[in-house]
Order: C-alpha cells, then sequence, then structure tokens
C-alpha cells in the first residue's frame, strides 16, 4: 500500500500546481423541461443554475422546448426548473467536466386546482418578474421524483461515487437497505430475505435474461457485469410493489435506460478499470437530430491472475470477457427512434490443480472446468407524441442466450488423482423475442392512464449430460421448443387532492407452457400529511414463471421389472410462484438535503416447488443464484409456502455541497415451510443488515474545479444459513453429502469494509478521473459456505473475497 500512497502524493502535488495558474475553463449545459405524465416539452418555463449571484436564468426555447447555459464554470451544479402552472423541479448534482457537452431532461408534474385545461395555451406565459421560488412544491417534488414507493433512482455518477460497486449497477443496488449481496464473487442480491431469482432485468422495455458474463440460462447474475455503466442513462431498480407495467418478478426489477447524448459534437472516453480496457464513442448526427453512442470493452483479467497477491483474487484461472454496448437516437417532428443493445462473450477454464478454497470462483475443486458464454440484445424502440396529452411507446427486441459448460472430474486415491470422467456435459440456447407496448393519456392534472402489452416467445434448446458420481449417466435436460408468455395491464392515476394520490392497477397474464391465467392487482395511495412528511401505502399480487432451469429438467427412472427407463416432464406444468405483497412508507424530508425514511413490509409467498410423495424441507425458494441446489432428482408439487416481514430503517444525505451520507438497517424474517410442513429459516434469513456510506469530495483547484474525492462502505450482517454435511457418508461415498435438517445451520457475522480514494482533473479540452478502490480493507476472513475437501476428506470453509484490489482510470474528450 505504500507505493499507492506516495503514487498519489505525488500525482495530486504534480496537478495542482500545474493546474493552479490555468485560466478557468467552462463548458455548455443544454437540456428541456418535459410534463412527468406525457413527456411533452413545455413550451413556457424559467431554467436557473443555482448557485450564482446574480442569478443565471435562460427561458425555454418556444420552437423546442429547450435551454441552453453557454460558458459555465466547471463542477457540480443544480438545475431548477419553474413554470405558473407546474411544480418547481430541480435537477440534483450536474457534473460539468472539460471536454464534455452536458444534455439533462428534467421531469415536472403539473399543479392542481390552478383554473385551466389545456397545459399549452399561449396564454400560460410565465412573468419572471411575479414568479418566486415555492419551497413547498420544491420540497413535494422532490419526494415525489426521487421517493416512488419501493424506487431507487440511480445514474452512472452515483455507481462511481461509492465504494465497493465496481461498476456493476447490480453491486450498486446492494447498497440499499434490505439488500444483501450472498457471494462477494458474483453479484446476486438478495432483497429483503428473497432469492436472486426473482429478479428481473429490463432494458429499454426488453426483458433480458442475464445481462452479467459467466452465467447460466435462467438465473439472475454473474460474475462480470456486460451492461457498461457509461452507457447507461438515468435508471430505476424497483423493490416495491410493482406498478401494472412491471411483472413476472417477485423480488426486484431493474429499469435499464440507455443514454441518448444530445451532443452537439463527437467526444470520445477511453477507460481502464478491473472490467477491462474500453472506448466508447458519442457523436451527433443527421444535422444534430440525431445521435450515437457505442462502448466496447475488453477484459485485463488474465493479466490480473499472475498478480494474485496484489489484486487479490487468489486464483491463477480468470475469464475472459468483452462486450459491447450501444445506442443510437434519432428525432424527427412527432417521434423519437432508437436502436440499441449490447453483445457479451466469455470463457473461464478453471483446473483443479488450480482450485483454491479462497478462488474468486467457487468451482468443484475436484474437476477441470471449462464455462463459455454469449449474450446479445438487438433492439428497437419508437416514441410518438399524438398530441400535447396522449403519447405511445414501442420497444421490440431479441435477446440470445448461448451457455456451454463441461466438467472433467478425477477420482483420488491417497490425495493423488487417478482416473477422471466426463461428469457433465451442457448445452444450452434460448432466444426470446418481445414487443413491450403501451398507451399514455393525460385526461388532466387530476388523471392520467396507462395501456400496455408485453408478449414474448422463447425458443429452447437445451441438453446436459450429468454422470457426477461415475456411476449411472443421467440426462438431465434434453428439450427442444418454444413458450409464450403474455402480459396485458392497465394503470391508472387520480389526484384526490394536492395532498392525497391514489394510483390503480390491473394486470393479466398468460403462460403457454401450462396454459396458466393469473390476474394481479396493483393499489398505491401517496398522502403529504404536512409539507414534509409523506406516508405510502401498497398491495400487489406478484407472480414469476418457473425458471427453465427448472421447468425443463426431466428426471430419469429405470423400470427393472420393463427394463426401460422412465421419463418424467411433470416440472413443465409447475405454475408460476407467487406473493401477496404489502408495504408502507414513512418519509420524513427534513431539509432539502436530509431525508428520514420508515418502510415496513409484509410478504406471504404461495405455490411454491416443494418435493412430492415425501415429507421434506426442500423448497425452491432456497434456490442461488447459480442454481447449486436447485436441481433436485425428485419430483416437485407446488404447494409450498414462506413468508418474509421485516422493516427498513434509511438516514439519507443526498450528495450536496460534495457531502453524501446513507445510513441503513433493517431487521426482517424470512422462513418457509417444504412438504412436510415443518417452519425453517430460509437460506437468506439474515435477519440484520445495517449498511454506512459516505462519500466526501473537496475542490483542489478554484479554476479547473479539479476535485479530490474519498468515499467508504461499511458493511454489517448476519451470517446465511445452510445444511450442514454429514462427514461421515461423504466419506463413504466420496462425495458431499448434506445432513437432513435444513437451514439448521448459520454462518458467522459478515463483516466488510470498503474504500476508495480518486481524483479528477479538468484539461483545456479533457479531463482525467481515477480511483483505487480497496474492497474488504481489514482482511476480513466472511466465510460464504462450508465444502467437503474429497481429497483431504475433511469439511473445509469457503471464504468470500480476501483484500480485493480495483483500479479506474478514464480520459475525456
Amino acid at each position: 500500500m505504500k507505493f499507492f500512497t506516495h503514487f498519489i502524493t505525488l500525482f495530486l502535488i504534480f496537478y495542482t500546481n500545474h493546474y493552479l495558474n490555468s485560466q478557468v475553463q467552462t463548458s455548455i449545459i443544454r437540456g428541456r423541461v418535459v410534463d412527468k405524465e406525457t413527456k411533452i416539452a413545455l413550451k413556457k418555463a424559467t431554467v436557473e443554475l443555482l448557485g450564482f449571484s446574480p442569478a443565471r436564468t435562460v427561458e425555454l426555447d418556444p420552437e423546442n422546448g429547450q435551454f441552453e447555459f453557454l460558458d459555465v464554470p466547471l463542477g457540480r451544479y443544480r438545475v431548477q426548473a419553474r413554470s405558473e402552472f407546474y411544480e418547481s423541479s430541480t435537477y440534483n448534482n450536474l457534473s460539468v467536466v472539460a471536454g464534455r457537452e452536458v444534455f439533462i431532461t428534467i421531469e415536472t408534474r403539473e399543479k392542481m386546482d390552478v383554473g385551466r385545461k389545456d397545459p399549452f395555451k399561449e396564454s400560460d406565459l410565465i412573468n419572471p418578474k411575479n414568479m418566486g421560488q415555492n419551497p413547498v412544491a420544491l420540497k413535494k417534488e422532490i419526494i415525489l421524483m426521487e421517493n416512488t414507493i419501493g424506487e431507487q433512482p440511480f445514474d452512472a455518477d452515483k455507481l462511481n461515487r461509492f465504494s465497493g460497486g465496481r461498476n456493476d449497477v447490480a453491486r450498486l443496488a446492494a447498497s440499499y437497505a434490505g439488500i444483501a449481496n450472498s457471494n462477494d464473487s458474483r453479484n446476486d442480491i438478495v432483497v429483503r430475505g428473497a432469492s436472486p431469482l426473482g429478479l428481473q432485468w429490463l432494458v429499454e422495455g426488453i426483458p433480458v435474461q442475464n445481462p452479467n458474463h459467466v452465467a447460466a440460462i435462467g438465473t439472475t447474475s454473474g460474475f462480470f457485469p456486460i451492461l457498461n455503466v457509461n452507457v447507461i442513462d438515468n435508471s430505476d431498480f424497483r423493490m416495491g410493489c410493482f406498478s401494472a407495467q412491471y411483472a413476472n418478478a417477485t423480488a426486484g426489477i431493474f429499469d435499464i435506460k440507455f443514454k441518448q447524448t444530445n451532443v452537439s459534437k463527437a467526444s470520445l472516453t477511453a477507460q481502464l478499470s478491473i472490467n477491462g480496457a474500453e472506448l466508447m464513442i458519442e457523436s451527433p448526427f443527421a444535422k444534430k437530430r440525431g445521435s450515437v453512442v457505442i462502448a466496447a470493452r475488453y477484459s485485463l483479467l488474465r493479466f490480473m491472475a499472475f498478480v494474485p497477491q496484489v489484486f487479490g483474487f487468489g486464483a491463477v484461472a480468470l475469464p475472459t470477457t468483452k462486450d459491447l454496448n450501444y445506442k443510437l437516437f434519432y428525432r424527427y417532428k412527432s417521434a423519437e427512434y432508437s436502436l440499441f443493445g449490447f453483445y457479451g462473450d466469455s470463457y473461464y477454464e478453471g483446473l483443479a490443480s488450480q482450485q483454491d478454497t479462497n478462488s474468486v470462483f467457487l468451482q468443484d475443486t475436484d474437476a477441470d472446468t471449462r464455462w463459455a458464454n454469449k449474450n446479445v440484445l438487438l433492439g428497437a424502440k419508437l416514441r410518438y407524441f399524438f398530441n400535447n396529452k396522449t403519447y405511445m411507446r414501442l420497444s421490440v427486441g431479441s435477446n440470445i442466450t448461448y451457455a456451454d459448460v463441461a466438467k472433467q472430474f478425477y477420482q483420488y486415491q491417497n490425495d493423488s488423482a487417478v482416473a477422471s470422467y466426463k461428469g457433465l456435459i451442457s448445452t444450452n440456447t434460448q432466444i426470446t423475442y418481445s414487443a413491450n407496448g403501451f398507451i399514455n393519456h393525460k385526461f388532466s392534472n387530476r388523471a392520467n392512464m396507462r395501456l400496455g402489452f408485453l408478449y414474448q416467445r422463447a425458443n429452447y434448446a437445451m441438453y446436459e449430460l450429468e454422470n457426477r458420481y461415475n456411476f449411472f449417466p443421467s440426462t438431465r435436460y434434453d428439450f427442444i421448443g418454444d413458450t409464450d408468455f403474455a402480459q396485458f395491464y392497465a394503470q391508472s392515476e387520480y389526484k384526490i387532492s394536492s395532498k392525497l394520490n391514489f394510483q390503480l392497477g390491473l394486470v393479466g397474464l398468460y403462460y403457454s407452457l401450462n396454459k396458466e391465467f393469473n390476474i394481479e392487482p396493483r393499489v398505491n395511495l401517496t398522502y403529504f400529511i404536512k409539507d414534509k412528511h409523506q406516508i405510502n401505502f401498497a398491495y400487489t399480487i406478484q407472480h414469476q414463471t418457473i425458471t427453465p432451469r427448472l421447468a425443463f429438467l426431466q428426471l430419469s427412472s429405470f423400470d427393472a421389472i420393463s427394463g426401460t427407463t422412465q421419463t418424467d416432464h411433470s416440472n413443465q406444468q409447475l405454475p408460476s410462484l407467487g406473493n401477496h405483497y404489502a408495504m408502507a412508507e414513512y418519509i420524513y424530508q427534513i431539509t432539502d438535503a436530509w431525508q428520514l425514511k420508515l418502510s415496513p413490509y409484509y410478504k406471504h409467498w404461495f405455490r411454491l416447488p416443494v418435493q412430492a410423495n415425501a415429507a421434506s424441507g426442500y423448497s425452491f425458494y432456497n434456490a442461488d443464484g447459480d442454481l447449486s441446489y436447485s436441481n433436485p432428482d425428485f419430483a416437485l408439487v407446488s404447494t409450498g409456502t414462506a413468508q418474509n416481514y421485516g422493516v427498513d430503517f434509511t438516514l439519507n444525505h443526498f450528495f450536496r455541497k460534495g457531502f453524501q451520507l446513507l445510513a441503513s438497517t433493517s431487521y426482517f424474517q424470512s422462513t418457509y415451510k417444504g412438504s412436510d410442513g415443518i417452519k425453517r429459516n430460509s437460506r437468506f434469513n439474515r435477519n440484520v443488515i445495517s449498511k454506512l456510506l459516505l462519500a466526501k469530495e473537496w475542490t483542489i483547484s478554484q479554476r479547473r474545479k479539479n476535485t479530490f474525492f474519498i468515499s467508504s462502505t461499511f458493511t454489517y450482517a448476519n451470517g446465511e444459513h445452510y445444511t450442514p454435511i454429514d462427514a461421515n457418508q461423504s466419506q463413504i461415498f466420496a462425495n458431499e453429502v448434506f445432513s437432513g435438517d435444513f437451514y439448521s445451520a448459520q454462518t458467522p457475522y459478515y463483516l466488510r469494509w470498503d474504500a476508495k480514494i480518486g481524483f479528477r482533473f479538468n484539461g483545456k479540452r479533457s479531463n482525467h478521473y481515477f480511483y483505487f478502490d480497496v474492497m474488504n480493507l481489514s482482511n476480513q476472513m466472511n466465510v460464504f459456505t462450508y465444502r467437503y475437501d474429497i481429497s483431504e476428506q475433511q469439511i473445509k470453509p469457503i471464504y468470500q473475497y480476501r483484500r480485493l484490489l480495483e483500479f479506474f482510470y478514464r480520459f475525456q474528450f
């Protein structure tokens, strides 16, 4: 660590001295103000760049509804939009750096009871002299914009700010209250005690199976992200009761949006990080009516494998990954057109001789593993504005995923490998075609309604031969076919008064594999008690189809009488699992910067797959991100139940004046019942999760606005529950054998401290941004689980990451 300390000190001294006497550097801020419901640009509003004296204000251009601030000194700003008939709205934490133009969209809600019907009459002109700020409306708008029930907005700036995030949106979500990352090496996230398989990813409205490298079909996580944060625009993670447009998920929704750059000149970004070396190009085209952003990345992990003592991976074999993210945007008259997508390719090879109990990849220690993945998304989106009150959006696309896994197992005698055999051959392909559309109509400043649909056709080609014990090879998957999934929904919003807002939705779901139809209600009530206090109540029923890894799993049994092998495909008839979800939120907006939130919730799960024809403690409710426990060798029936309830406490100081704090504590209980009817702790029942995130930024050059920043993250959680290993039986069968006492043991508590230090330097036409992020700074030995080591014939702990160093450098011009 001394080397990095000296390097950072010398680098800081050099750049500070070099830029102290430089001239003031400026850039440009452009943007538009739109109605939150209709997305129509306002014709008249006053936009102010806060923090200047005298005030810097501009009016919207009535022709295109856009504003422009020229010669803006570099730094962080807040931009506020005010209009006579709309609530004041503020865009926070806008970073202006050298060599980059900024384009933002400010969404605002129409005021009530102001005596007008058409929001775009020529008489609705602003008189700047009589405008005023209306602080009450501003505080309400901050609450509405940033705190829809269970919704957590994020952007690339937030992803870069906190330590331990590794430029991964899933790992960022793990910083929120009530969410845990169950495996440091993967980006699985456990939302309020529910399995990571309950997540759904959406990219520009298109459902994506799993946008991660080294990932299995039917899961939601992997080791490294395919999604590039430099391409991601303002997006949302939803962990509450979903509105009607979101379905087929029971834990959380990642609603990812790619940026439309709206730049007036081309720019280039070069970046180096733990995720790889990358290059991004942003440029306008078609007389600035359109823009394009393309980011390509190639991993450097093979290089890191040679210096594990520096980077902390603890493994010789690491995957090779490469990916591409892109979006083309074009606006013409009343329509906006987009082409978007990504391409991800990864390959991993781990030899038995290279496996280590502290490895980042917790593979079988007695096998050579080869894993190849490809993941492609091709999409197109149209947004068309019929008039000032009605618009439609249609997204179509295809997601292609491919996974090829092979394992060569070794047999040991006296700690030496004496023979080998093919233990696993798995080839799986899934091609999904999707269409997602809706039409949105605003009836008045009180009422808004959305009608929409989602249709998906999935084609599968799945084959897997398992021979784990080298006795009787078993064909676990041999399926070629397709399924259809359809969702139809209606979502309405009615503002009963300026303090009371009511949302009601209804969803219909159809799944062709088992000809299943479900109806889901959506209810959400928001009440402003006073200017600074808000209460939300919500209730939904949520369903999710069974993952294809379980649905197409086939069971084979040999009939000695007939001499034939019987194959059981009954999993295909398993219905969707579901839950009743009720939650509330109390929000106290202490000041513009400080906020306190209290979030109690309750979930009752039903139709969970459990073992049929026997009393057992197995439940699919405990399946994890790599599906290590979700391929049972027995028939299933959907009679299992579970419940999780708890409360999240969050104290948030939004990023203001270079400082941010996020402190949270979650208390919850997550239990389930298998086919034996016994109530047990679920695997993810940690009971307590506490987090503290701190970030501070200092300006070290007043002219160039160069910055130095630090951030730190502290996480404490009780351990996960696990099923103990029967050492005697494991020794007899020379393989890991679990006891029948499901999830009766618990790993020790989890404690992790991450710390980041970095700089941003602005040149004349470019900027440099770099940091070092040390994860698990205290080198805590957190136990992930326990495993039976066949060669040593003993149970050994498998540890999470030890100390891990991440580096990051970005150059933009």
